[in-house]
């Protein structure tokens, strides 16, 4: 789980002061899953990035891990 927290946060860079950040982690299926999501704060109600980061850990079917 950290690895994925890490990533994404790498990836988000809080460089950016005029948009706000919010972290979501989860564990599901053997997989661990980071996103942040950037928020503009002149458009409130629009999603303006989504970072993510996956670990599934072994792939069985790689066409299904692709999707």
């Amino acid at each position: 789980m950290i690895g994925v927290i890490e990533d994404v946060a790498s990836a988000a860079s809080f460089a950016d002061s005029s948009r706000q950040q919010g972290l979501s982690a989860y564990y599901s299926h053997n997989s661990y899953v980071a996103e942040i999501a950037e928020i503009d704060e002149k458009e409130a109600e629009k999603i303006a990035k989504i970072y993510c980061s996956v670990d599934c850990g072994i792939v069985i079917n790689p066409d299904a891990a692709k999707k």
